[in-house]
């Protein structure tokens, strides 16, 4: 079982309403593009993410559950260059900034908003994991990452 990935606090003052279904969640910025989606996870609580036998697991405290990938990911292992700079409020809505470590590419995601810690993690290909949750009400996100190149998506 290989750990990866960060976990952040952050506080807020009310409980949100939860999200129902899958939610498109889209990001960008003047080098790359994000897509992917939120959905609810049967948790009552995210205590981390791991890559477990080649998949990627989300921990809570009485069970796990395992992540859908997408296809590009053959065989999931930890990248550690992205990193969560800034986690906030914008619009109603959660607003994460990660940052590349050694390219300085940013990007900007909102989620459906919430307090409970964001656990994430990002896999060799460009996939990011994202996963939160306290009280029963937990989600996981799978994003790509795409690197754009004179407005065109490209890797």
């Amino acid at each position: 079982m290989k750990w990866f990935g960060a976990s952040l606090l952050a506080l807020s003052a009310c409980s949100p309403a939860p999200i129902q279904g899958p939610v498109a969640i889209n990001g960008s910025s003047r080098t790359v593009a994000v897509h992917g989606e939120c959905t609810p996870i049967a948790l009552d609580r995210v205590d981390s993410l791991t890559v477990d036998g080649g998949k990627v697991v989300v921990h809570g405290s009485a069970k796990n559950v395992t992540l859908g990938l997408p296809a590009s990911v053959a065989a999931p292992e930890p990248d550690r260059h992205w990193a969560l700079v800034t986690d906030g409020v914008a619009a109603g809505k959660r607003a994460l900034t990660f940052t590349h470590d050694t390219t300085l590419d940013d990007f900007t995601i909102e989620l459906p908003p919430g307090d409970a810690d964001i656990h994430y993690g990002v896999l060799a290909g460009d996939v990011m994991v994202l996963a939160w949750g306290t009280g029963s009400r937990s989600y996981s996100c799978v994003l790509t990452i795409a690197h754009t190149v004179g407005g065109s998506v490209g890797h």
